[in-house]
């Protein structure tokens, strides 16, 4: 039994770990990967060190569980709030055209991004509180849709034959 969860990690942290091209958004770069990261600790050698760990687990299990998400939801749109609501301004991006490559993407992630905001304007009314929650709950949502099927997908790369277990969120 290999424990590989690390507190308050959200999905694109663990994209990070299990894809070697990927590097995270400005809030993994502020929790993870950065100069004051403090997942860096997490293993000697640092992030390339903890990738080959992480990879290496993932592809001689015979059983993965995830459980993972909790923090896109929680940790991210907390932080996301109280800077907003303290100084106005959004501290990390919470633009979704930086979650997508493709316009076909960046398309349908701005029309879901509407019905999001639609939804949130039926409870708060219209206003910068309106947007800002938009904004906020359309990011965390949309990237953790996006990246949690990459990491799927990179977990069955890296192991074929692996039964995957998805729990809680």
């Amino acid at each position: 039994v290999h424990q590989l969860g690390i507190s308050s990690m959200r999905v694109e942290e663990l994209r990070i770990l299990l894809d070697n091209d990927y590097m995270g958004d400005n809030y993994s770069s502020w929790r993870f990967t950065g100069n004051d990261g403090w997942f860096k600790s997490a293993e000697p050698g640092g992030i390339p060190a903890l990738r080959a760990a992480y990879q290496d687990n993932i592809a001689n299990a015979d059983l993965i569980t995830v459980d993972i998400g909790w923090n896109n939801f929680g940790v991210y749109v907390c932080n996301q709030l109280v800077d907003y609501l303290s100084k106005g301004s959004y501290k990390w991006t919470a633009d979704i055209n930086s979650i997508f490559e493709t316009e076909a993407e960046k398309q349908a992630a701005q029309e879901a991004k509407d019905i999001i905001g639609a939804y949130i304007k039926n409870y708060v009314g219209e206003g910068q509180i309106a947007t800002a929650l938009t904004d906020i709950f359309a990011y965390s949502i949309l990237g953790y849709i996006h990246n949690f099927d990459i990491v799927m997908e990179k977990i069955y790369e890296l192991n074929p034959d692996a039964q995957v277990i998805v729990l809680g969120i």
